[in-house]
């Protein structure tokens, strides 16, 4: 994944033991430096298996919420961003990761963009 000019890739892995209906997931804030002040970006989403055991797909939705702290705002006054996707796929097999990328985000204020922000999955059954 490339990365913008002076920024580090990061990750913070999440595992979790879910049911055959699927599951959902969280992960923690990620603060972004902005040329306006910060920007607070949230990820989260939700699988499910569905069909039937011979016909099995995945679907997978994502969101992520962006909210920008600029100065000494109240929460009020805080300007906040929302988008989502869903897909429904084939079912992988236990080795596939799958990758959910998320387009950049175009700042309210123009003064740049956030992300990129993806999201990897990997379904494998318990040992």
């Amino acid at each position: 994944m490339s990365q913008p000019p002076g920024t580090r890739q990061t990750s913070a892995p999440v595992r979790m033991r879910v049911n055959s209906g699927g599951g959902t997931f969280t992960f923690p804030p990620v603060v972004v430096a902005t040329s306006n002040g910060q920007a607070r970006v949230t990820v989260g989403g939700a699988f499910r298996v569905i069909g039937t055991r011979e016909s099995r797909e995945l679907s997978f939705s994502t969101s992520r919420t962006v909210v920008y702290e600029r100065g000494s705002a109240t929460e009020r006054d805080r300007s906040t961003g929302t988008g989502s996707s869903q897909t429904t796929l084939p079912m992988p097999g236990p080795e596939e990761v799958l990758s959910f990328e998320m387009p950049q985000i175009k700042s309210t204020s123009g003064d740049g963009t956030l992300g990129p922000f993806s999201v990897r999955l990997r379904i494998r059954p318990v040992q």
